[in-house]
C-alpha cells in the first residue's frame, strides 16, 4: 500500500503568487497545473552567442509534452521557498552544465487553458561546449531568431504545439530590449529579422 502513495519529498510545492508576485499561498504542482487561478512562478531563460543567434533544444522525446521537438529557452518551475533568481541560476547549471551572470529581462503572465505561470524572463551568452542532461535534452543548436518557427518538428503532431501567444510574447520583450541586451551582453546585434547580417545556423553542439 505505501508503494502507491508519493513520499512527501517527491511532491513538488510551488509558491501560488498574485500578478504582483505576492505570495499567498503554496500548492502541489498538480493543483497548481489544474487550476488557471493558481499563479506560480516560473523562470525562462534564453542563452544567446556572440552572433545574436539564440540556442534551441531538441526536447527529450522521455519529457512531459511537448517532447521530441526543436523549442528554445531553458527554464522551470520555481519551488516553494527558494528565489527566482536561485532557481533560474540553478536551471541554468542542471540543463546546460553552465555556470554564467543572466541578465534580467522582467516578467509577464502566461495563461494557459489549465494553469497561469508568473515567467521570470533571463537571457546569458555562452558558446558552448554545454552538458546536456538526456532527461531534459537530446541535442542543441544556434540558430537565427527568425527562423525559430522553421524549426523541425516545430508543429510535432503527436505533441501538442508551443502556444503561438508564448512565442509571440517572448519575440516582443527580445525586441523591446534588444539595446539592453546588446549593451550588457556585448552582442553586435540580434538576429531578430532578415536583414540582420548573420551566420548560418550552426552545427548540432550535442
Amino acid at each position: 500500500m505505501n508503494d502507491e502513495i508519493p513520499a512527501l519529498s517527491e511532491v513538488e510545492i510551488f509558491d501560488i503568487v498574485d500578478e504582483n508576485d505576492n505570495i499567498i499561498r503554496k500548492a502541489s504542482r498538480e493543483e497548481a497545473h489544474s487550476n488557471p487561478d493558481l499563479i506560480h512562478r516560473v523562470v525562462h531563460f534564453l542563452v544567446l552567442n556572440k552572433q545574436g543567434q539564440v540556442l534551441a533544444e531538441l526536447r527529450s522525446r522521455k519529457k512531459h509534452p511537448p517532447k521530441g521537438i526543436w523549442v528554445f529557452g531553458f527554464g522551470g518551475h520555481v519551488p516553494a521557498g527558494e528565489s527566482v533568481k536561485n532557481t533560474a541560476l540553478r536551471e541554468i547549471e542542471e540543463e546546460l552544465g553552465i555556470k554564467v551572470k543572466p541578465l534580467y529581462i522582467g516578467k509577464y503572465l502566461l495563461q494557459k487553458p489549465n494553469e497561469t505561470e508568473l515567467v521570470f524572463f533571463y537571457v546569458c551568452t555562452h558558446e558552448g561546449p554545454f552538458e546536456l542532461d538526456p532527461r531534459e535534452t537530446e541535442k542543441v543548436k544556434f540558430i537565427n531568431f527568425f527562423d525559430l518557427t522553421q524549426l523541425p518538428g516545430w508543429e510535432d503532431p503527436e505533441n501538442p504545439p508551443i502556444p503561438a501567444e508564448y512565442v509571440k510574447t517572448l519575440l516582443q520583450k527580445i525586441e523591446e530590449n534588444e539595446a539592453k541586451i546588446c549593451k550588457e551582453l556585448n552582442i553586435k546585434q540580434l538576429t531578430l529579422n532578415t536583414k540582420t547580417t548573420t551566420t548560418p545556423a550552426g552545427e548540432i553542439i550535442n
